[in-house]
Order: C-alpha cells, then sequence, then structure tokens
C-alpha cells in the first residue's frame, strides 16, 4: 500500500537562466524548440532528508527515487490538482550537502505569458517562496521500534515523548513524486524560492526577512507546545470519561437484566456506542424504577422471577 502526503521545504530556489542541455531537456517536452526569451526557469530544494515539523524524513532510497520520478510532472499552486499546471519539472538529482541531509534540487520551467506575469513577479519578489512535494510511499517507520507507524503494532505517535524520547518517523520503499507546489508553508524547513541559493550563512536571504522568519518560526514552535500540553492535560480526562461511559453502558445492561425486560435490551444495545455520557444516564435513570419494580414485588410477597438468560455469556 502506498500512503499519499505533502512535505513543504525552506530554502533553495533560484532563478535559472536556460543553458543549451536545458533547452533540449525542455523541448523533449514542448513538442518545438523553444527560445530563451520563452522560458522562465528555476532550481528549488524539493525535499531533504531532514526532519521535518512533522517529525518524518525522507530515505536516502525515497529521495532518489522522488528524483528520478518528478522529471516530467506537473508544477501546481497549492497541490491544486484540479487546475492546470504553471510549469513542468524536467530534470532533478539528488545533492550532497556538508553536514546536513541529502536533499532533492529539481529544475523547472514556465512559459513566459500574460497570465503567469503576476505569479513569476510574486515568485522574483519573494511573497511566493515555499515549495511542496506531493508524494507516494510506501511505508513509515516507527525509529523507536521499527515498525509501520500505520500498522497496530507500532504503539508510537511521531512528536510525542516515551521515556525521554521523541517519537520520529522515517519514510522507506516504493516511493513516487507526484507533483511538486508552490505553497504558503508546509512541514519541511528547507525549501523557499529566493533569488539566489541560500548557503550555510544565510547570506541570500535580507536580514529584516530572515529576522522576521525566524520570529514566525518561534512562535510557531511555542504555539505547538501550547497545543501540546492542552493535549497531554485533556488525555487523562478523556480516559476517565470512557471509562465513566463504559461503567453506565454497564448499569444498563444490569437494569435491563433486573428487570426481565430482554426487548427493551436489544433494542438499545446497538446504540449505546454513540451515546454520550449525559444520554447514557438519562437512559440508566428511565431503567431504574422498571429495574427495582420486581424487587419490590418479590418483598411484598408476590411471585415475580425476572429472566435473565439473555446476559448470560456462555
Amino acid at each position: 500500500m502506498l500512503h499519499s502526503g505533502c512535505k513543504t521545504l525552506r530554502a533553495g530556489g533560484e532563478v535559472h537562466t536556460p543553458g543549451p542541455d536545458d533547452l533540449r531537456l525542455i523541448e523533449t517536452y514542448a513538442g518545438r524548440a523553444l527560445a530563451p526569451e520563452e522560458i522562465y526557469a528555476r532550481a528549488m530544494v524539493l525535499c531533504t532528508g531532514e526532519y521535518d515539523r512533522d517529525h518524518e524524513r525522507f530515505s536516502d532510497e525515497v529521495l532518489a527515487k522522488f528524483a528520478e520520478s518528478i522529471v516530467g510532472k506537473s508544477l501546481l499552486v497549492g497541490h491544486r490538482r484540479d487546475a492546470a499546471p504553471e510549469g513542468l519539472f524536467y530534470r532533478a538529482e539528488v545533492i550532497q550537502r556538508p553536514s546536513r541531509a541529502p536533499a532533492v534540487k529539481a529544475w523547472f520551467y514556465m512559459l513566459v505569458t500574460p497570465e503567469n506575469e503576476h505569479l513569476r513577479k510574486l515568485m522574483d519578489g519573494g511573497v511566493v517562496r515555499y515549495t511542496s512535494i506531493g508524494f507516494r510511499c510506501e511505508k513509515l517507520i516507527c525509529d523507536l521500534c521499527g515498525r509501520d507507524v500505520y500498522s497496530h503494532e507500532c504503539p508510537h505517535i511521531p512528536g510525542r515523548q516515551y521515556d525521554g524520547r521523541t517519537a520520529t518517523g522515517t519514510w522507506q520503499g516504493e516511493a513516487e513524486a507526484v507533483e511538486g507546489s508552490l505553497v504558503y508553508l508546509g512541514s519541511q524547513r528547507e525549501a523557499m524560492l529566493t533569488k539566489a541559493w541560500e548557503g550555510e550563512d544565510g547570506k541570500a536571504m535580507d536580514a529584516d526577512a530572515r529576522a522576521k522568519l525566524l520570529e514566525t518560526l518561534e512562535e510557531t514552535r511555542m504555539e505547538l507546545a501550547a497545543r501540546e500540553a492542552d493535549v497531554a492535560r485533556l488525555e487523562p480526562l478523556a480516559a476517565d470519561g470512557e471509562r465513566f461511559r463504559e461503567e453506565l453502558k454497564g448499569d444498563i445492561r444490569a437494569l435491563c437484566a433486573l428487570a426481565g425486560d430482554r426487548h427493551t435490551w436489544e433494542i438499545h444495545k446497538s446504540r449505546l456506542d454513540g451515546m454520550d455520557a449525559t444520554k447514557l444516564l438519562e437512559l440508566r435513570e428511565s431503567l431504574r424504577p422498571r429495574a427495582e419494580a420486581p424487587w419490590v414485588a418479590r418483598r411484598a410477597g408476590s411471585v415475580c422471577e425476572p429472566d435473565v438468560s439473555a446476559y448470560v455469556t456462555r
């Protein structure tokens, strides 16, 4: 089974002037010879092997398969697969980076038209800067237990803490890059369209823009930490609530048995899982007088033996 997903990165778009080799590659898709002035081209880091905001990363084998399969695929905006593509990827490779995980660098071209002039200006001006890969991949392996995160065997959720260790996952197995998109922001931290390649020293980014980006990133981290704290606080309460609901369902079963009312139990038992605690409480209280009646009559001397056979587990 191939899982579908999208990952967005922050680092490495550069304006690219097509050379003879680029033009030959582009012409295989264009169907005719294109003049350089007809073409708007860029290169970008489409994805990397770094851990992203989802606490996931791509293995080296998956990166290689992405680089191979993205060629000939469409450049979209916002993963809108119901709209016409804005460009086409014509070349890609896995690049090695000093002291960092490998990355997939991809080149795309757009035809220069009046309709896409606004989009081209937004990219050149740094307003549209983030890129995202749409992909399919076979499995996400948990780095803590080695099992598939999507299987019942793996008890870990990426990003959660387990005995002081953060759970993470690595995408492995069969993989395909489906498309690349221009987006507002996404999960990976390294893919942004800028006017030049951003090096290790970050000099390609304007200092004010870099400071604002870091400020936004810190705010996002703080918001995420606050939400994770809320989840940690609410999880025990949710567990207590679920235990209370189970107790209420047990009470309702017992009351139907005491009343000897098999018909009522058959009506309600399939509905209990869909009831919240308030409705379960109301149902329990409505059944209580009927359950007590046979035993009150018995104490008064009347013969009344409820039938509990429907509730006996054999």
